[in-house]
């Protein structure tokens, strides 16, 4: 905080990893209910849905990298948000220390 003012960057890196956790939640409940479904089908009929399976499991990979993704991305959108504070404090100062910026 610099002069009683909070100084913040877009917030678009933000939403973005939050985007990036909801597709990957989306990701795993559609992996779950088609792996269910292909349980419910081989007890019913032991006919394994092979083509179904591999879908799941692209799914899933899918998933896990947009988790991983969603949360590295948060984690430097905190980071670059605390350089960002550090930066404007020792801006505010060095305007103190020259005179050029008077507390109110």
């Amino acid at each position: 905080m610099v002069g009683g003012k909070l100084y913040l960057k877009s917030n678009f890196y933000v939403g973005q990893a939050l985007c990036n956790l909801g597709v990957a939640c989306i990701f795993f409940a559609i992996c779950l209910a088609l792996f269910i479904f292909v349980l419910a089908v081989f007890y019913q009929t032991e006919i394994l849905k092979i083509p179904t399976l591999i879908g799941v499991g692209f799914l899933f990979v899918a998933g896990a990298i947009s988790l991983v993704c969603g949360l590295v991305l948060n984690t430097v959108v905190g980071h670059n948000r605390q350089e960002f504070e550090i930066s404007m404090n020792m801006v505010d100062q060095l305007l103190k220390q020259r005179g050029l910026r008077q507390d109110k």
